[in-house]
């Protein structure tokens, strides 16, 4: 999971009111040379759009977010899903994901809630809400964590990208403006692109001048 979170480093969390807008989509995402996409379980249509996306084959892993119970989890594997993500964490969360044969990306917000996790051998997490003190928080948790990597989440704009990929501790970061509910709900397909194709670029050039960094030392 954490390679696979590393190489996408950029994953648009999707809401689709419609299945329909489930293919064009996740075109225009992997034309831009995004390599996940979240489906969040937050309408009817999300399964479906799941199952559409996977089955057709286009190079683009889907992933199934706002996972809150065991049966999300089951429900996501069924239509395909290879990534299930959490908003948080439970006990039964917890217990339910040992027996999954998808890796799980659970969500921690707070010192504690890190330390039960990676107790519970997950050490790469997702840390929601990112906004409005993600930067702050990571920093401070990288110190008593440093094994401990996470995909900052939640009010997460074009503007914040850079400095949350600049961070030694993230992993990739996940978020809806690329392909906001209401940009999809208009199909604004060239816009979205465009979007994508934008954090992509920062993204890219981001990895290289850390990969430059760190072959210099």
């Amino acid at each position: 999971m954490l390679e696979q979170l590393r190489e996408a480093a950029v994953i648009p969390v999707i809401t689709l009111d419609h299945a329909e807008d489930a293919l064009p989509l996740a075109g225009v995402l992997r034309d831009a040379g995004m390599k996940l996409v979240e489906i969040a379980l937050r309408s009817d249509a999300a399964l479906e759009a799941i199952a559409t996306i996977t089955a057709a084959g286009l190079g683009l892993a889907v992933a199934a977010g706002t996972i809150r119970a065991p049966a999300d989890m089951h429900a996501a594997r069924a239509a395909g899903a290879t990534l299930l993500i959490s908003p948080g964490s439970t006990p039964a969360l917890i217990d339910a994901a040992r027996t999954m044969p998808v890796p799980w990306l659970p969500g921690a917000s707070t010192p504690s809630e890190v330390m039960v996790l990676h107790d519970a051998g997950y050490p790469v997490q997702k840390l929601f809400p990112a906004q409005p003190h993600g930067l702050a928080q990571l920093a401070t948790l990288e110190g008593p964590f440093p094994a401990v990597s996470f995909v900052p989440t939640g009010g997460i704009h074009a503007d914040d990208l850079g400095a949350y990929l600049n961070r030694a501790n993230v992993v990739a970061v996940a978020g809806s403006w690329i392909a906001s509910r209401d940009l999809i709900m208009a199909r604004r397909w060239n816009e979205i692109g465009e979007r994508a194709s934008a954090a992509m670029t920062l993204a890219t050039r981001i990895r290289q001048l850390g990969m430059l960094d760190a072959s210099s030392r």
